[in-house]
């Protein structure tokens, strides 16, 4: 049977591990295949959220009666929703979004929400609050934060250009 090869991101850690699991496996083999790639997946409550879902898979359930496909992206957190904030200039705009909510994903949303023109939205970028950190767009949200906070704050902030 040949495995699933799967890119899995965990709480608090930006980077990605490739992990190899059985389609005849329960959920929880890939926490133990990330922890074997030197992950810090933690041992309890952890929740497996897969590809866009919303909600997490169970823990006992098997990989291929889940439709799990090979190359999918699964995130491993003890969110099950993580409270983001958005600033752009006086304004404020919150949401709830599963851990395996891309930044590319909050920013869409944060931008539609805060930015009425659709041009002035594409020179714009997400930047952690208090920070000049401004992570990838294909990076998900769980993996900025550890699960004792389930909040993450961002300001909506001009791209940098230079004009000659």
């Amino acid at each position: 049977m040949k495995k699933l090869e799967l890119f899995v991101q965990v709480e608090g850690d930006k980077r990605t591990a490739v992990v190899l699991v059985d389609p005849s496996d329960h959920v929880a083999a890939i926490g133990n295949a990330a922890r074997a790639q030197g992950l810090p997946v933690p041992t309890d409550g952890t929740m497996c959220f897969v590809g866009d879902l919303e909600d997490p898979v169970r823990e006992d359930a098997i990989l291929a009666q889940l439709g799990i496909t090979d190359r999918a992206r699964v995130h491993l957190h003890r969110c099950r929703r993580i409270e983001v904030e958005v600033h752009f200039g006086k304004e404020t705009a919150k949401h709830r979004f599963p851990p395996n909510a891309t930044v590319g994903r909050v920013y869409e949303w944060a931008a539609k929400k805060l930015i009425e023109n659709d041009v002035d939205r594409g020179d714009h970028v997400l930047q952690l609050c208090n920070s000049t950190n401004r992570p990838s767009v294909d990076l998900q949200i769980g993996a900025l934060i550890q699960a004792t906070a389930c909040q993450l704050c961002f300001d909506l902030v001009p791209v940098q250009r230079v004009e000659g």
